[in-house]
């Protein structure tokens, strides 16, 4: 089992993984903080680096 602290950001116009595969991800990963990227799709760091580099700073402050 994963024990880290773990994000998963996800893209809601993702064409490969949509929101069933998203879903059993985050229900793999106990614990997950699950972001969904609404404006995205398959690859949200490139589509929008500002959120996903927002999301990550404020998941994994302390």
């Amino acid at each position: 089992a994963v024990q880290a602290r773990t994000l998963i950001i996800a893209g809601a116009c993702d064409p490969l993984f949509g929101e069933a595969h998203q879903q059993a991800l985050q229900s793999a990963l106990a614990g997950a903080v699950f972001v969904r990227a609404e404006s995205c799709g398959h690859n949200p760091h490139w589509e929008d680096p500002a959120l996903v580099a927002k999301t990550i700073v404020e998941a994994f402050e302390v």
